[in-house]
């Protein structure tokens, strides 16, 4: 889930980024790719393989997406940036990110609750034998 966990925070952070509902604007289509892939992954439990094939599906459009910003000014990323949080999408592409990271980290906060309550393999309050201080003998009068 880790592996996954980076792959979607940086799939969703560049989308975030280069995604808008401008009428002719060249990234609409990236709005679109960025409800259905979340919608999809929300379904898929955070399971590696099917995530996996997840990502495959969408690179090519993921890629388009994320090259549209290659190149621009900040202030034309800053525009780029204002387009997509005035497109009604965007609500459903924050709500669906805010699920999905909260199931996220429920599912990490029980894997490391899990982790907490399993038997540990404790170390022995008996020293090995190579702790074991080794016997003086020297004041004995054997």
């Amino acid at each position: 889930m880790r592996v996954f966990a980076k792959s979607f925070l940086a799939v969703v952070a560049a989308v975030f980024f280069l995604t808008s509902c401008g009428g002719g604007s060249p990234v609409f289509g990236c709005v679109d790719t960025t409800v259905a892939m979340l919608k999809e992954a929300k379904g898929l439990n955070f399971d590696q393989e099917k995530m996996k094939s997840l990502e495959e599906k969408y690179k090519g459009k993921m890629d388009k997406c994320e090259k549209l910003g290659e190149g621009k000014s900040d202030d034309d990323k800053k525009k780029m940036e204002e387009e997509m949080k005035a497109c009604g999408s965007y609500k459903e592409i924050e709500a669906l990110t805010k699920e999905m990271m909260e199931s996220m980290m429920k599912g990490l906060g029980d894997e490391m609750k899990d982790n907490m309550e399993a038997p540990s393999e404790e170390p022995s309050e008996e020293p090995t034998e190579e702790e074991k201080p080794a016997d003086d003998h020297s004041g004995d009068n054997h």
